[in-house]
Order: C-alpha cells, then structure tokens, then sequence
C-alpha cells in the first residue's frame, strides 16, 4: 500500500529535525527525502518490535502493573 501522508511543519521545526539528523547545529533543514526516509525506519521499527503481551511475560516490572 502507497500513502500520502500530509505533514505541516514549521521552518523551525525543520530546523530542529534537520540538526538532529544531520548531527549538526548548522541551519540546513531537513529534506522531504530526508523526512521520508525518517518516517520509513520507524514504520519499519514498529513493525519488527515485539509485541506487548510478549515484552510484559519477560518484564518482572510490567508484570506488577
């Protein structure tokens, strides 16, 4: 599935995310590209975590909640 997600960002918070990801305090904004490919390591992150019931079975703290 293609998605079209909108996204409205500020010029400081490109700023902000630009220097977060270039490692930088330099004024270079993120990109589009660059803001895509954020959004794409995440997704797939979410993808390849455990899921809860197993993290809170191994978890002595989330067990007590």
């Amino acid at each position: 599935m293609k998605t079209n997600i909108s996204l409205l960002l500020t010029d400081d918070q490109r700023l902000n995310l630009g220097q977060k990801y270039y490692n930088t305090k330099g004024k270079k904004l993120i990109t589009r590209k660059d803001l895509n490919k954020i959004v794409e390591d995440y997704i797939e992150s979410v993808l390849n975590a455990r899921p809860m019931e197993e993290i809170s079975i191994k978890d002595p703290l989330l067990k007590k909640r």
